[in-house]
């Protein structure tokens, strides 16, 4: 998906079936990262989810 690495799991929280994690290495510009919430946001409303927000990793 877009370059994108994803996990999910099964969940057992009141309205809540999964949890999808989506990981892309990129450049933390406000641009981008504005750029990809509104995109996972998207996908996310498409399967009746929602985005929750996020986060980084430093290697």
């Amino acid at each position: 998906m877009d370059g994108f690495s994803i996990t999910g799991e099964e969940i057992e929280r009141e309205g809540h079936r999964f949890d999808v994690t989506a990981s892309l290495d990129m450049r933390p510009t406000c641009r981008n990262i504005t750029d990809n919430e509104e995109h996972l946001s998207k996908l996310a409303l498409s399967c009746a989810g929602q985005a929750d927000g996020w986060g980084f990793f430093r290697s």
